[in-house]
């Protein structure tokens, strides 16, 4: 054993995390005593010896543990009123601690903070008597716990996938006895958590100039708050909530163990702790188990009753919702940390919502984004961007579009989407190899491609790639997709409705997307690119009905150009449309009538288009152009409502693609496909109606986790099954490939 001051000059040049616990830390195998080595301090001011454990984690940090209620040499257990924490604070800076860790289990003093939740208080609250070391002037001093220690420790959580509680007050009641009712309903008035040690140790670091922070875990919910409160309970509770706070001190350890020079950059702070360490031989079982429990400040279900949820919960099993309900009553019914095989994640800022489904994009375009502005939709199709895919296009150039695509997806909530491009069989590998949902479109086109020499061999691939791919994965899904009447012969339209209906598929088409592309048909103008390849001199949609090809699996993209009495004919067939606003103002094409078109019992879906032609998939923003752009069409405020505009983006995208009764709200029975999306911005403060918001005032950068069929693909706006980091290079490798082809090119595309 050693005494008073440290372990030698060598150690004196190290860096020194201080790591203050309950017992339940000294049984991990990160704290385990035959592991470290035993150091007795006698103290310098006076407050007795105690006992310390040190461990070298690198050559430039160790770390120094304490028991707080066991660290007393004189004592074999120090109840919290009894901790000597003068002593235990002046060992600490005695053996050259630069900054403690405080380790704490307390009780949770509001519903929505949850069992097992992670808070690192910002504040504390102590109505009882305060300790001082020095009993003199040097006492005086402004208390609180260190702001950039407590910066560095949440870093650390939340790049782990880890969500705890920024903030809040921790409130010192006196032990040992837990907390009369009456003694909550007054103390909670004050903060939000309650222990019995945090205040004193932070007091006395303070003092010390030892940077001090506090990583609290709820063990229980305060007397008078949740349940009837027992000891049992609450042993139990502390016992099955051990990993995970086991877990957040390896994370933080691991931090400093990579950056030990921040520790040596702070100026000083404080802690928490435990009421008693004695676990039940036997814990209990939870009720119920699933894989993971999200609770949220309100879960918006986008179900038939538009129900807005406060602080309700949604559990998933298998991939499906098994539960929406309370967030109190889901801690009761599945344990809350109860099962180290369930996850809890609270999000007590956010909105649960559906994820977006973006019903009509052009994935691997993302290459062109910005390429070509500024010009109308024959122009932009003929002169810029067929010619440049006829040279550029490639598995590859599809491949890596598609993935980059899938990145900006799932970081904008985009859960699903409905493609049309080029060698689909691409993007339906990036979809198995990314998680997300998607529909990659068996492509016909009347030209030549890389991909396919004309209608036929399109057609052929992709039956090949349909059959291929069946039942692999529930979300891949395919749609058959000739690009246009007036790039698609009549006779071929027909082949492809025909395949479409054998595989039960919807026909995914453009359509009356622009005035030139429904004015020369009516013509039967077949010098123009843009009439359709029919001898008949009507309009596209026209030929298309009289075909039989429209139907209840029909999804037009655009529809910018419909008259009111096509309208009525389109609704009694059934059929989709997905409005695509940004790209339709952007190319000129026209306003939408969706009022109009939703009006007559139409099914009207949500896209983005290509980011070639809208330079981004951004749904939050199409959500609100096509809210607002609806208004000043019908000249009424009415038009769109925000609760609307929020089902075009979800559910209704479902029902285009004939997945309503698996995603597009949040309901039981139901795939889990969710995002949340972060409130607590300024610009959505006050929060009055929180569809409002989501569709009028949030934007996708806010959007923090997605979900899809119960995985979570982004966790604190980390992409977790894509490597973000790889995708810029591979975009400025295409940018330069597609640069030189357009300045080479002579025009052509065939």
């Amino acid at each position: 054993m050693a005494s008073a001051g440290g372990n030698g000059e060598e150690d004196a040049r190290k860096v020194v995390l201080g790591v203050i616990g309950g017992s339940g830390l000294l049984k991990s195998a990160m704290f385990a005593p035959e592991t470290m080595k035993e150091e007795v301090v006698e103290t310098e001011a006076g407050f007795g010896k105690i006992k310390l454990m040190r461990k070298e984690l690198n050559e430039e940090l160790d770390i120094v543990f304490a028991q707080r209620h066991a660290c007393d040499v004189e004592k074999d257990y120090s109840p919290p009123h009894l901790v000597n924490f003068r002593g235990l604070l002046s060992a600490m800076k005695q053996v050259g601690v630069n900054a403690i860790l405080a380790v704490c289990s307390v009780g949770s003093m509001r519903h929505h903070i949850g069992m097992g939740a992670l808070v690192l208080p910002d504040d504390f609250f102590c109505p009882q008597h305060i300790l001082t070391t020095f009993d003199d002037a040097r006492g005086h001093n402004v208390p609180g716990f260190n702001d950039a220690l407590r910066t560095e420790i949440l870093t650390a959580l939340f790049r782990s996938g880890e969500r705890p509680l920024d903030g809040g007050v921790y409130v010192n009641s006196n032990g040992p006895r837990f907390e009369t009712k009456a003694e909550i309903r007054f103390m909670s008035q004050c903060g939000e958590i309650i222990g019995m040690t945090g205040a004193h140790e932070a007091t006395l670091a303070k003092e010390l100039g030892i940077p001090y922070a506090m990583l609290a875990i709820v063990d229980n919910m305060a007397n008078g708050i949740g349940p009837q409160l027992t000891l049992e309970e609450f042993f139990a509770v502390q016992h099955k909530n051990q990993p995970k706070i086991e877990n957040a001190v390896h994370v933080v350890l691991n931090h400093f163990k990579a950056y030990p020079e921040v520790l040596l950059s702070l100026d000083g702070d404080g802690a928490d702790a435990s009421a008693d360490d004695k676990a039940p031989s036997t814990p209990a079982s939870p009720k119920e188990v699933c894989d993971e429990v999200v609770h949220a400040k309100s879960v918006v279900t986008v179900d038939a009753e538009e129900r807005v949820l406060e602080n309700h919960a949604v559990a998933i099993k298998d991939g499906k919702i098994v539960d929406i309900l309370p967030s109190h009553d889901a801690d009761v019914k599945y344990g809350a940390f109860s099962s180290t095989t369930t996850k809890v994640v609270r999000l007590p800022d956010s909105v649960l919502m559906p994820g977006l489904i973006n019903a009509h994009t052009h994935t691997p375009m993302v290459f062109m984004r910005g390429f070509s502005d500024d010009l109308p939709l024959d122009k932009w199709l003929t002169e810029k961007i067929w010619p440049t895919e006829v040279r550029t296009v490639s598995k590859d150039f599809v491949r890596d579009g598609s993935r980059l695509a899938c990145a900006e997806f799932i970081r904008g909530g985009v859960t699903c989407f409905s493609d049309m491009y080029f060698f689909p069989e691409s993007t339906a590998e990036i979809i198995e190899e990314t998680g997300i949902r998607g529909f990659p479109g068996s492509i016909v086109i009347g030209f030549p491609s890389n991909y396919a020499q004309g209608p036929a061999e399109y057609l052929e691939k992709g039956r090949k790639m349909i059959e291929d791919y069946s039942g692999r994965t529930d979300r891949l899904k395919f749609c058959v997709a000739p690009h246009s009447t007036y790039a698609v012969s009549e006779e071929d339209l027909i082949k492809a409705h025909k395949m479409a209906r054998e595989f039960n598929l919807p026909f995914h088409t453009h359509l009356h997307e622009t005035e030139r592309e429904v004015d020369d048909s009516e013509r039967g103008d077949r010098s123009s690119s843009f009439c359709h390849q029919c001898d008949k001199k009507c309009r596209p949609l026209r030929n298309l009905l009289d075909n039989g090809i429209v139907d209840e699996h029909f999804v037009a993209a655009h529809m910018v150009h419909i008259k009111d009495d096509e309208i009525k004919e389109y609704a009694a067939a059934g059929a989709h449309v997905v409005h695509c606003p940004t790209s339709n103002l952007k190319l000129a094409s026209g306003f939408c009538p969706v009022q109009k078109i939703v009006d007559a019992g139409i099914n009207v879906a949500i896209g983005t288009d290509g980011a070639s032609s809208n330079n981004s998939l951004d749904m939050f923003q199409e959500m609100k152009l096509a809210a607002i752009m609806a208004k000043g069409v019908a000249k009424e405020p009415c038009a769109i409502p925000a609760t609307q505009a929020l089902r075009m983006a979800t559910i209704n995208g479902a029902k285009a693609l004939g997945i309503a009764d698996q995603v597009g709200s949040l309901e039981v029975g139901k795939q889990a496909d969710m995002i949340a999306v972060d409130l607590s911005d300024l610009s959505c403060l006050p929060t009055y109606h929180v569809v409002s918001h989501l569709v009028y005032a949030c934007n996708r950068h806010q959007v923090s986790d997605v979900w899809v069929q119960g995985k979570c693909l982004m966790r604190s706006r980390q992409l977790l099954t894509i490597d973000a980091g790889k995708l810029r290079r591979v975009a400025e490798k295409w940018q330069a490939i597609i640069a030189e082809v357009d300045s080479n090119h002579d025009g052509t595309y065939q």
